[in-house]
């Protein structure tokens, strides 16, 4: 039966250790990530990595890591992640983890469920051409009606069979469930990646014909960009010590951090914190 590999599917490694890149497992070309994050700041709305799992096509775990946030956690979103403080308060820090991952991820396909929050997390981007989401590569087939992301346990249940996310979210699950997800419609993906390449080819030599012509582009629709997440692919960042250098120290990173550190010091200290993302059905 379809799924029932992991209709009980074990807890990922509790410690950092026990997946390690380059052992175990191995990568492939093709890998699906997934990131569980924690909020931080005086709302706990934002969000910063705290655990992520990548797996191979065989949804043989290759890579798992806690992540400790550059910024206090004042939210752990526990309900939906799974992750309390003990568990990041001896993880690596989040320059480490980034690093890590941006290194097993270079020139593979990616695949994951709405990656582009899981990039913005890790801190990188992914060139758009190895990407397959399965929240968004194939809006016709797994969108709603009006062609609008569907959450991924929702097309675990309807395409595999498969029961997920009952009860904390499971990095590990989820990237399995993306995985399986890209493997049940192959063809279908790689035909829309191809079709969506050669619209961007199509927008990038008109972009050059403009610029030849001294025509600024400007109010030009020119399509996709050529990445997903943060600019500064995985492994291809734009310089050293920029903000999307993976496992770079970000300036902005550390302003933002300083500026919610500051606005939960002006709420006290023993103020009740109620998070508003309380409620919200994540993923």
């Amino acid at each position: 039966r379809a799924g029932s590999r992991h209709d009980a599917a074990p807890p990922p490694p509790t410690r950092r250790e026990a997946v390690a890149v380059g052992s175990g497992a191995e990568a492939g070309g093709v890998l699906a990530v997934d990131c569980e994050m924690v909020g931080v700041g005086a709302s706990g709305l934002p969000s910063k990595l705290a655990s992520v799992c990548v797996v191979n096509e065989a949804e043989e775990v290759v890579y798992f890591s806690y992540c400790r946030p550059p910024c206090a956690v004042t939210d752990y979103r526990t309900r939906w992640s799974g992750v309390t403080a003990p568990m990041l308060a001896t993880a690596p820090p989040f320059e480490a983890v980034s690093r890590e991952v941006s290194a097993l991820l270079k020139g593979k396909v990616v695949v994951g469920h709405d990656l582009q929050h899981d990039f913005a997390a890790l801190g990188f981007g992914h060139p758009r051409r190895l990407v397959r989401d399965t929240a968004r590569g194939l809006p016709s087939l797994l969108g709603t009606r009006a062609g609008r992301p569907r959450k991924l346990r929702h097309l675990a249940a309807e395409f595999l069979q498969w029961r997920i996310q009952e009860g904390c979210h499971s990095p590990e699950e989820d990237a399995a469930a993306a995985m399986r997800l890209y493997r049940r419609f192959r063809p279908q993906f790689e035909l829309a990646v191809a079709r969506a390449e050669e619209r961007r080819e199509e927008a990038r030599r008109r972009r050059a014909a403009a610029a030849e012509a001294g025509d600024d582009g400007e109010g030009a629709e020119w399509g996709e960009s050529d990445q997903v997440g943060p600019v500064g692919g995985a492994g291809e960042a734009s310089g050293a010590g920029s903000s999307s250098e993976p496992g770079g120290s970000s300036t902005s990173e550390h302003s933002l951090c300083e500026n919610l550190s500051s606005a939960v010091g002006r709420r006290g200290r023993g103020a009740a914190h109620t998070s508003a993302i309380d409620g919200i059905d994540i993923d």
